[in-house]
């Protein structure tokens, strides 16, 4: 890849992840539709639908560069939405500092944000509190359900 493609591909999936974050869209279930063989693979045009179904579809130069760069190693014509949705999950993760040991450093690499340490520091206090409350309204439903 060229590296004016590897620049558009950067900004793209930054846009991308941002949308998908904000929107808070579940990538994959869209995608796994069309996967009717379940081998993590859809063509080219259902790629280009689910992201244009959820207003994600990006504009011709960097769709082109975003399809190719998640292109079946055999054919042009399929693309891997498993690795693409694990990237942008990677992307959003490691904003909140939240990736796993082991994790390939083109994931981990530094990202531009408006966003400063403090801003970080306070959202990583919170994380566990959100945790043991979403854990509580789930042991709720469960307890409501059974009854």
């Amino acid at each position: 890849m060229k590296p004016e493609e590897e620049k558009i591909l950067e900004q793209t999936m930054e846009q991308l992840k941002k949308l998908v974050k904000d929107n808070t869209i579940l990538l994959k279930p869209h995608f796994s539709a069309f996967d009717k063989t379940k081998r993590s693979h859809i063509t080219v045009g259902q790629f280009s639908r689910v992201l244009k179904q959820l207003n994600l579809l990006p504009d011709e130069k960097p769709f082109d560069v975003l399809s190719r760069a998640y292109a079946d190693n055999n054919t042009l014509h399929d693309v891997n939405y498993v690795k693409f949705c694990d990237e942008i999950d990677y992307r959003f993760k490691a904003a909140m500092g939240d990736v796993p040991k082991n994790t390939p450093e083109y994931f981990t690499k530094p990202m531009v944000t408006t966003m400063g340490q403090d801003e970080f520091k306070t959202m990583n206090a919170l994380k566990p509190r959100f945790l043991e409350a979403s854990i509580n309204v789930l042991c709720c439903l469960i307890i409501l359900a059974s009854i």
